[in-house]
């Protein structure tokens, strides 16, 4: 029989590699899978159970469940249909922090994917038609569910490299320059793919990419049970997009959340620099943490990183929690310092109300739809770009 505290730490490792419960997209099943592998995968106490959960808490909700809540789950989860024990018999191999066996180097989850987008500048290799290679596991161990990390996932859809025709879809959807989804797409971070039924633009690194139509139109998530603007394709895995700009410079970095917050971040900096002087850095969820990417963070030492919070609770607590991981690396944070304009919720907001003065005679920098935007519109891209 194994140690106590040897079962503990696997039932900790097993745990921190599954799914995390974001408010709005499963976050309460999501934490009831976590109790019911502690407590009936693991059999661990409810004292332990409680404890392991409440460390979960801390990394993976967002916002953060009560300890009433979390109560509540582990009582539940104790009670969940599932064999005592189901996990703890398993080979110990798998739960370490190595490749599965269903696995190859090549695989979606394996460290070393493909990036999404082919055929654009600076692009690398682009597998089409992303297939994980088929499970090896005997026998014996195809009725034990795995976390979400360690499934073989569906394929990918063919990506395609985008056009400029599509190019000017995106900027004409978010109501954006051209010039900065062009950016983007030079930097090969955007295709498109037929998916979910629709045609739709892709926005990807490594091994992380997101779905979008080029229509506006919604795309089904939660397995068809809810609709999203957005949806992660199978098997993505990252935090932050943009980081290839961030790891290879050392300018000044405008942090937002939001995955096309990419292209809108990128859109303020050119309406508000007479120069490319500042790069973006966009957090993929609001559960993005930089203990998951410690070669971006190392990035960020002494750095200057300004943090355009999303509106609402979830937003700021998630930017407050950047900053002190950014502020413990040695980064020189500022966190945005005057409230947003009236009538606009996050910055996206911001870029479409400005671009709307553009003219035809405007520079790639679009400085001139600034200066004839209202007063508090300029203002606010002029405070986000101020080095204190």
């Amino acid at each position: 029989m194994e140690p106590k505290w040897k079962v503990k730490e696997r039932a900790r490792m097993y745990i921190d590699r599954m799914p995390d419960s974001v408010q709005g997209e499963g976050g309460s099943a999501a934490l009831f899978k976590v109790a019911v592998v502690l407590m009936r995968g693991f059999s661990l106490g409810e004292a332990d159970g409680m404890e392991l959960l409440a460390e979960w808490n801390e990394k993976h909700a967002r916002p953060r469940w009560s300890q009433q809540e979390m109560r509540h789950k582990i009582l539940d989860g104790a009670k969940a249909d599932r064999p005592e024990g189901y996990l703890l018999n398993r080979d110990r191999d798998r739960e370490q922090y190595h490749t599965p066996s269903h696995q190859t180097a090549d695989s979606p989850r394996s460290g070393t994917g493909p990036v999404p987008v082919a055929g654009a500048k600076g692009a690398e290799p682009q597998s089409y038609g992303r297939t994980p290679a088929a499970s090896h596991a005997s026998e014996g161990t195809k009725l034990v569910p795995l976390p979400r990390k360690e499934r073989p996932t569906p394929p990918w859809p063919a990506i395609s490299p985008l056009m400029d025709e599509d190019r000017d879809r995106i900027a004409i959807l978010r109501k954006v320059p051209c010039a900065a989804v062009e950016l983007v797409r030079r930097a090969g971070m955007l295709g498109k793919a037929h998916y979910e039924g629709h045609d739709c633009f892709i926005m990807g690194e490594g091994r992380f990419a997101q779905a979008r139509r080029f229509d506006g139109g919604l795309l089904p998530v939660q397995g068809g049970r809810q609709q999203s603007k957005a949806k992660n394709l199978p098997g993505s895995e990252g935090a932050f997009i943009g980081r290839k700009w961030a790891i290879g410079s050392t300018c000044p970095v405008l942090l937002v959340e939001g995955v096309i917050g990419l292209v809108e971040g990128i859109a303020s900096i050119m309406m508000a620099r007479d120069a490319l002087d500042w790069t973006c850095l966009a957090a993929v969820s609001a559960s993005s943490r930089f203990a998951r990417d410690a070669e971006l963070l190392h990035a960020l030492q002494g750095r200057r990183v300004h943090i355009i919070p999303d509106a609402g609770s979830t937003g700021w607590e998630s930017a407050g929690a950047w900053l002190l991981e950014l502020e413990r690396a040695g980064a020189q944070v500022q966190l945005e310092p005057i409230p947003l304009p009236v009538a606009c919720k996050d910055l996206g907001d911001v870029v479409s109300m400005v671009y709307q003065h553009a003219s035809p005679d405007d520079d790639i920098h679009f400085q001139g739809c600034v200066r004839r935007a209202p007063d508090d519109l300029r203002e606010y891209l002029d405070a986000i770009f101020l080095l204190s």
